[in-house]
């Protein structure tokens, strides 16, 4: 058969395919109908970031009008969901900034970490707070050490990833408001579930504090090894 003959019998192969598709039992799934979550709060809220481990889902977000940062839960479905719970501690009402990964859910605990400025306008500090028990009771915002007093430093991003009992945070520091251009970056560790961290590590190695020019950051862990 030629290769002009060929191209009309595909194309009817085709055709025959496709109709005995199209006249097949058609199922589909309904989409569900969606549900609000901040549905105790006055204001919107923005920045949402949200993790499911099994039958645990955490969202966490900031809210407009009170600038707190709050968390709901529901199982691995997402059809009920708690109460939103505020997980900062702040009394000034100060602006926070929850970020994509700010929500880590594993073996049945809730992490959550978050950008604030309770400790001044031009010093963004992380503060992380745990549930151990998927959110009904939370142990209290901790600041993660990031090497330079709260009122001195700020933080420009940060990574966080959780191995079991143990919180790592990846920071990329600006020692002062005074220089941009001279960035840090540090490794923070918890090995307790995040009630306290560790000193920071500075890396990366062979380069001096404030010689780099950090553009992005990432990091992994590996049976407990961070890469």
């Amino acid at each position: 058969m030629s290769r002009i003959q060929e191209k009309p019998l595909r194309l009817l192969l085709a055709l025959g395919l496709l109709a005995v598709v199209s006249t097949g039992p058609v199922y589909a799934q309904k989409i569900r109908e969606s549900v609000r979550i901040n549905n105790i709060l006055a204001g919107p809220s923005y920045q949402p970031s949200v993790h499911c481990d099994g039958d645990l889902t955490a969202i966490a977000f900031t809210d407009d009008a009170t600038n707190g940062v709050f968390v709901a839960t529901s199982d691995g479905r997402g059809i009920a969901w708690s109460n939103p719970v505020q997980v900062d501690q702040d009394v000034t009402s100060a602006m926070k900034y929850t970020l994509y990964n700010s929500c880590c859910v594993e073996d049945g605990r809730s992490h959550v970490a978050w950008l604030d400025l309770r400790n001044g306008l031009w010093h963004q500090n992380p503060f992380f707070n745990c549930s151990p028990d998927g959110g009904s009771n939370w142990i209290g915002d901790v600041l993660v050490d990031m090497v330079y007093p709260a009122t001195v430093g700020a933080i420009r991003r940060f990574e966080m990833i959780v191995s079991g009992i143990h919180v790592y945070f990846l920071v990329n520091v600006v020692p002062s408001v005074s220089s941009h251009e001279k960035e840090e970056l540090y490794l923070v560790a918890s090995h307790d579930g995040g009630q306290t961290f560790h000193v920071p590590v500075f890396i990366p190695r062979g380069y001096a504090a404030g010689a780099c020019d950090i553009d992005a950051i990432g990091f992994s862990t590996l049976y407990n090894n961070v890469i």
